[in-house]
């Protein structure tokens, strides 16, 4: 079962008998956590992974609960992956409070095998910064699609930063985009944005995309029906606008597109979690 680590990138956790309905990967927490998503892949190498699966829950290793979506639901089925590649994020609507959590496979691909991670959650959005603002991620964890001269590189995008210029895309670049290497998957559930400190220009809406690996990316959206979200920007050089995500992610990776601007595509920015 160890080898069902979300971070394990050699192997994952397989089940001995794959028509068994009763099988499952448990997960003891050591204490009661608040738990807002679980994220699963299969086993690359094998090309095996699970399509659905439903999650029970426990404080005790004894009493068992099945997650339910609403009151009236029998068991909720969760969508898997769809390949061995693929991450796939579940958010819970009715989020859980247990020490014990089961993921019990109810179809899949090839065999029953998964890698798993749980996230946890707080009541609130009123987070420390991710690592932007306080240099605690390194400049070249910081990287964008263009500069508009040698005074505005990527790693000026940070929020707070003013012995410069900040990020400024080039003029012609028609899709500029600034990225964030966060180091590790974190639950991001705000964007905080401003324009340049030194100059008269700033971003008035942006959109974001995000990944865990920085070869597949996801728009991020409000609702599951949209396809991307235009989010406010700053109103003027100085202005801090923070954005609380009403669907957090789960990424490694952040990527901002600025779309709307006064003067110039220029940006500070840190993201919270």
């Amino acid at each position: 079962p160890h080898l069902a680590r979300y971070s394990n990138n050699l192997a994952a956790w397989g089940a001995k008998i794959n028509d068994d309905p009763n099988d499952y990967l448990q997960i003891d927490l050591g204490r009661v956590y608040k738990i807002c998503a679980v994220a699963t892949k299969g086993h690359e190498k094998n090309n095996e992974f699970v399509d659905s699966y439903k999650v029970l829950y426990s404080m005790d290793n004894l009493n068992w609960g099945t997650y339910q979506e609403t009151a009236g639901e029998d068991k909720h089925q969760f969508e898997g992956n769809k390949d061995a590649a693929q991450v796939r994020v579940n958010w819970f609507i009715r989020q859980l409070r247990a020490r014990y959590i089961r993921i019990n496979p109810t179809a899949w691909h090839s065999s029953i095998c998964l890698r798993a991670e749980l996230f946890g959650c707080q009541e609130s959005c009123d987070q420390s910064p991710l690592g932007l603002e306080d240099h605690s991620i390194s400049n070249s964890h910081i990287t964008s699609s263009s500069k508009r001269d040698q005074n505005s590189p990527a790693h000026h995008g940070r929020l707070g930063f003013t012995s410069a210029n900040a990020w400024c895309a080039a003029s012609d670049d028609t899709q500029p985009w600034i990225q964030f290497d966060l180091g590790a998957d974190h639950v991001v559930c705000a964007i905080a944005t401003q324009g340049d400190s030194k100059s008269h220009s700033w971003v008035t809406s942006y959109k974001v995309m995000y990944s865990d690996d920085a070869a597949k990316w996801f728009h991020y959206s409000e609702a599951a029906s949209e396809k991307e979200f235009l989010i406010p920007g700053s109103k003027d050089r100085f202005d801090t606008a923070k954005h609380v995500l009403q669907r957090p992610v789960v990424a490694k990776f952040i990527r901002v597109y600025p779309v709307e601007f006064y003067s110039h595509k220029t940006m500070r920015i840190d993201a919270f979690g």
